[in-house]
């Protein structure tokens, strides 16, 4: 990563990434291969990303970045059956740390047959906009979450990408842990 790069991607990840992705809070230690992530009792596919670098960020399943567009996407799982809350308060927990929120759209949709929160977002994070795009599903004891964010202006350039993305989605886990 060449200096410049680092630092924009420094003040991506950490200033957006600490306040977006808390719902699933996942430890980077799991395996992405052939689109599949496994750690422990999270196992999941997801769809392609071409174009997308893998990059590894404290606190997350998998984060890809796009120099690009100065966007990032994001997937955790976190598998407890402790765990319960309702949809929009996950969703809303991925929020916490932007000002001046302004949702563009609260849906509910299926995904993975089940239903999930879709909500955009527009908002700041320490004064700077961002275009949040956010899928929270609950399968089987299982929290996952799904999460686009890039500069407003910029956002839909690659929205459809996300989309495609989180479309791949499928729950191969069941809550036990891999032998």
């Amino acid at each position: 990563m060449s200096p410049s790069r680092g630092a924009l991607a420094g003040l991506i990840f950490s200033g957006l990434l600490a306040g977006l992705l808390q719902v699933g809070c996942g430890a980077t230690s799991g395996t992405f291969e052939d689109g599949v992530y496994r750690h422990g009792t999270v196992a999941f596919r997801v769809g392609a990303l071409p174009g997308w670098e893998q990059v590894e960020v404290r606190g997350n399943d998998l984060a890809f970045y796009r120099e690009d567009l100065g966007a990032i996407i994001a997937a955790n799982g976190d598998c407890d059956p402790r765990k319960d809350p309702a949809l929009r308060t996950l969703a809303m927990q991925s929020l916490i740390g932007f000002t001046d929120r302004d949702i563009r759209l609260e849906e509910v949709v299926p995904m993975d047959g089940r239903e999930a929160m879709h909500m955009i977002v527009h908002a700041k994070i320490d004064g700077v906009a961002r275009a949040i795009s956010l899928y929270v599903l609950k399968k089987d004891e299982c929290l996952y979450d799904f999460t686009y964010v890039a500069p407003p202006e910029r956002h839909d350039h690659a929205v459809g990408e996300f989309e495609r993305f989180v479309a791949g989605f499928h729950a191969l886990g069941d809550g036990i842990p891999d032998p």
